[in-house]
Order: C-alpha cells, then structure tokens, then sequence
C-alpha cells in the first residue's frame, strides 16, 4: 500500500499493517485477545534462530 506522507515522499507499507487489511479466521476469532499471530510468531523464531546459528 502506497502511503503518501508529504508533496515529495510516498513511502511503502504492507497491507497487513493498516485497516485496509483483509480480517482472516485467527483475527476473527479471537476478537483482539491475542498480541501475535501464529504464523507471525513461527516466522520470528525462524529468525532469530538463524541469528543464534550465525553467532556459533
């Protein structure tokens, strides 16, 4: 999503960080209660899990 901010910039966003975003199952269901997504959740462990092996 294009997001512009004055005359000379225009700056980029995923669509998943703004009200335009479409609402799936997870969100639905449960309805603000939750901070993470699962799949939001997996993805930081895979990277911080290459950043611990890079540190080895």
């Amino acid at each position: 999503m294009r997001c512009i901010v004055d005359e000379a910039t225009v700056r980029s966003l995923p669509v998943a960080w703004t009200d335009r975003r479409t609402v799936d199952d997870f969100e639905r269901l449960s309805a603000g209660r939750s901070l993470f997504r699962p799949d939001d959740l997996e993805a930081l462990r895979a990277q911080v899990d290459v950043l611990l092996d890079d540190q080895k």
